[in-house]
C-alpha cells in the first residue's frame, strides 16, 4: 500500500482522481482515507458529524470500528 493516499493527492496538495489507474488504487486511497479519518477523530461518531455537518454530510449513525480485524 505504499503511496497509496498520493494516488488521490496530487504533487499540488489537491484533491485529484487522475493518479487512480486501477480499482486496487482506489481501494487502497479509500483505506488510508478510513484510517486517517479513525485516528485523527478515534473514530467518535460526535467529533466525525460535528465536521461533516457543515458539509452537508450524512450523519455517522455510529462510531468507527478502529480495529477492522484485517490488519
Amino acid at each position: 500500500m505504499a503511496g497509496s493516499l498520493l494516488h488521490i493527492v496530487g504533487d499540488d496538495g489537491k484533491f485529484t482522481m487522475d493518479l487512480l489507474g486501477t480499482m486496487g488504487d482506489a481501494c487502497e486511497a479509500l483505506d488510508d482515507c478510513y484510517e486517517l479519518i479513525v485516528r485523527l477523530t478515534g473514530g467518535k461518531k460526535e467529533i466525525i458529524n460535528k465536521h461533516a455537518k457543515p458539509m452537508r454530510m450524512p450523519a455517522l449513525l455510529r462510531d468507527m470500528v478502529t480495529d477492522r480485524g484485517d490488519r
